[in-house]
């Protein structure tokens, strides 16, 4: 064009390159907000909006480095809530979330002008004062929280939740583990739904150092698991009335030193933590493994493993893919695993258990429910639920045979299960008397000493592959 300015290749260089400036600018930007939104989600909890426990836990950390006057404290108002004993988490009822959410929303009134708020647990919200922390304002905010919570109208949804309300407080110097503060402030709760429906406690120190000491353990564990000190066992499981060895249910062992432990001494802690995930998966893959090569019977089809499944696991997002990702490494047939969940497990949320229940039955796995008779699953949900084994809690099988209110339950489960169409297995037989009762009764699958205490996976292989002794007597 006539007039038109001719740019330098020096001009023209230059132009090019702040037109790539401007682009790395931009991507620069789009990478920081996307880390930035990755780094939320990580903090705050999907449902509620709110920050998450390990957001509370970092502010908790923050706040016990500051140093504060004597009178003061660093506190946690723990609030754990209640729905009717479990039976809102059922059909027709809101779910845990949705009750949650609209517990949050009340609450969130308290957030600001000195005061933190966090969902901690599924069923629970902590606040974490800031500013003004003395004892009288820390109880005047549970009074607060308790009187917002009493006055809930809930009658569109039918539910009616109650909620405890635990207060840990810390002097400068006291406690330098955020997790402890938090964890005595959820014992307070605890203390807390003992009495009215809405009511507070505050933490007792007498008990600090029994929390201390499962803070121990816990680290006790974590570098027992670490250096794979964890070991599974097999409690064989037998038909008495066609006398083959039909499965095995895993256990989990510390092996600690010369000691051997058993999980009765330390899952309490263990599902406690975070430890519980990765523990459950490591159980679940080693019982598939080891499954593979116990030996197959000319006289019957293999034996099946047992995997208890744990209700963190079970609410957890990602369990269907950890048992299928166990049976592809390991190449066991489905069929040959089965998964045990209690009844509270299972009736705290009926519709989110049964559609989890629907894709682990797609995998090809079994699934029982263990100790029947203990928890407060209703027969108007039982019945939806795709269950091939009950089991038998081991506080019926202990009357046996005189005991005839035991004998009548006995005979009450395997009914429902044959109506079901599912087996039944009891557990906790220790003696022959016992065994008869059983047999009499119409129960054949067993469990117990009688038949064998849990032993390593190199003795079951050797077991399973003998007649049956008893080694009890009555």
């Amino acid at each position: 064009m006539l007039g038109a300015r001719i740019w330098s290749r020096e001009e023209t260089t230059f132009a090019a390159s702040m037109g790539d400036y401007v682009a790395m600018a931009f991507e620069i930007a789009r990478r920081r907000r996307a880390e930035a939104e990755i780094e939320h989600l990580r903090l705050h909890d999907a449902t509620t909006g709110l920050p998450n426990r390990d957001y509370m836990i970092e502010l908790i950390r923050q706040r016990l480095a500051v140093p504060i006057r004597k009178d003061e404290v660093t506190s946690i108002v723990h609030v754990e809530v209640n729905a009717t004993g479990g039976a809102a988490w059922s059909a027709g009822f809101p779910t845990e979330d949705e009750v949650m959410g609209r517990i949050a929303a009340r609450l969130r009134s308290f957030a600001g002008y000195g005061v933190e708020i966090a969902r901690t647990r599924a069923t629970a919200i902590s606040l974490l004062i800031t500013a003004n922390p003395l004892k009288g304002t820390v109880i005047r905010l549970a009074e607060g929280v308790l009187a917002a919570l009493s006055t809930m109208d809930w009658t569109d949804v039918e539910v009616d939740p109650s909620a405890a309300i635990g207060i840990a407080l810390a002097q400068q110097g006291e406690i330098h583990d955020a997790r402890v503060l938090l964890q005595q402030g959820q014992e307070a709760a605890k203390q807390a739904s003992e009495g009215d429906r809405f009511a507070f406690a505050i933490y007792d120190h007498e008990h600090h150092a029994s929390l201390v000491e499962a803070m121990r353990q816990e680290r006790a564990l974590r570098d027992a698991f670490a250096r794979g000190q964890f070991e599974v066992h097999y409690q064989p499981e037998f038909d008495a009335a066609s006398g083959r060895w039909v499965a095995a249910e895993s256990l989990l062992r510390w092996r600690k030193g010369d000691r051997l432990v058993v999980a009765a001494e330390f899952i309490a802690v263990v599902e406690a933590s975070d430890l519980m995930l990765p523990v459950g998966r490591w159980v679940l893959r080693q019982a598939c493994q080891d499954a593979v090569g116990w030996p197959l019977r000319p006289d019957g089809p293999a034996l099946g493993v047992r995997v208890n499944v744990s209700a963190r696991q079970f609410d957890e997002p990602g369990l269907v893919e950890d048992v299928n990702a166990a049976l592809e490494a390991s190449g066991l047939d489905p069929a040959r695993l089965c998964l045990e969940l209690t009844e509270t497990t299972l009736m705290r949320d009926i519709d989110h258990a049964l559609e989890i229940l629907a894709h682990l039955r797609a995998l090809g796995v079994q699934l029982a429910i263990d100790d029947f008779g203990t928890g407060y699953a209703s027969l108007v949900y039982l019945k939806r639920l795709p269950i091939d084994v009950l089991k038998i809690d081991r506080s019926f099988v202990q009357g046996l045979p005189d005991a005839t209110t035991d004998v009548a339950i006995v005979q009450a489960i395997a009914s429902l299960a044959q109506a079901f169409g599912a087996h039944v297995v009891a557990e906790g037989v220790e003696f022959r008397s016992q065994q008869d009762a059983l047999l009499a009764i119409g129960v054949h699958r067993m469990q117990g000493w009688l038949y064998g205490k849990a032993m390593e996976n190199d003795d079951l292989c050797r077991v399973v592959g003998t007649s049956f002794h008893p080694h009890a007597v009555d």
